[in-house]
């Protein structure tokens, strides 16, 4: 059996709400934190400065990190939902837990 297709007026009507939230969140953040925004159904932001990406993670309530050690440069993903849609902010690479710094 077939997998049930997504109707076209739902994903539309996400297209719109992600692109709502987006502006919300810019407002949010003020002008110059955010370089590109990638909108797939869900939102991952690049901050300007990859070091201010957990910041702007968690003023967003976006709790969820996902570390990439092994990328050249490493990076922390943070994840979260925000006014309902899934977030994603990039970041420079956490400490790993117990390290001190």
């Amino acid at each position: 059996m077939p997998a049930a297709a997504t109707p076209v007026g739902a994903v539309a009507d996400l297209d719109l709400r992600v692109d709502e939230v987006l502006t919300k969140i810019l407002d949010r953040l003020g002008p110059g934190r955010i370089e590109q925004a990638t909108v797939t159904g869900s939102l991952l932001l690049f901050p300007c400065r990859l070091e201010l990406g957990e910041q702007i993670a968690r003023e967003l309530g976006l709790d969820l990190p996902l570390d990439h050690p092994r990328s050249i440069p490493g990076y922390t993903i943070w994840s979260g939902q925000y006014l309902g849609v899934d977030v994603q902010v990039r970041a420079s690479l956490r400490a790993p837990v117990g390290s001190g710094s």
